[in-house]
């Protein structure tokens, strides 16, 4: 009977060791994630300017030409995190992941990138940077983020980011006579 009660008092404990937001306590958390065409670090501070944060993009789609589905667009575009370390972690070292993802879910080259760091301060403050962005297919272009541990395993969850892409049609030249 006291082993019973005894384990029974500790389950409400191993309830909030399950619990997400426990979890989330214990672990890196992501303060900023953002895609953008440029981030300008401060030379004195290090403190990071996002230019041009991307929300959507327009493409303008001639008529009767279509977009080949591999297009890229020569656009320079970066994947800015911010995370801010658990007391535990610092000196631990971590693999923060990126993957970008096609609006039918697939995965164009170069794949997933990687990005290695040790948190030796009070934050950690990545710059993925690439050239070229897929425009190839019109909607909803995700790109995905999460931590591993040295180990490999996964460290707390995953984190979107979406752009919409829309193709549109060029603008209508006026003629000289709808000018007058």
């Amino acid at each position: 009977m006291f082993l019973k009660n005894t384990i029974s008092g500790f389950r409400p404990m191993l309830e909030l060791f399950k619990c997400a937001a426990f979890r989330e306590i214990l672990m890196p958390t992501l303060v900023v994630f953002a895609v953008c065409e440029k981030v300008i670090f401060d030379q004195r501070g290090g403190i990071p300017t996002l230019v041009s944060v991307l929300q959507g993009m327009q493409v303008v789609k001639k008529q009767g030409v279509p977009i080949p589905p591999d297009a890229v667009a020569p656009k320079p575009w970066v994947v800015f995190t911010w995370w801010k370390p658990h007391p535990a972690d610092e000196g631990k070292s971590f693999r923060q992941w990126t993957e970008f993802y096609m609006p039918d879910g697939t995965v164009p080259p170069p794949g997933k990138q990687e990005t290695t760091f040790t948190f030796v301060d009070e934050s950690q403050r990545n710059a993925v940077e690439s050239i070229g962005f897929p425009v190839g297919q019109e909607g909803i272009y995700k790109i995905k983020v999460w931590l591993e541990s040295d180990s490999g395993e996964k460290v707390g969850e995953d984190h979107t980011y979406e752009i919409k892409l829309r193709y549109i049609d060029p603008p209508v030249e006026k003629s000289s006579e709808q000018m007058t």
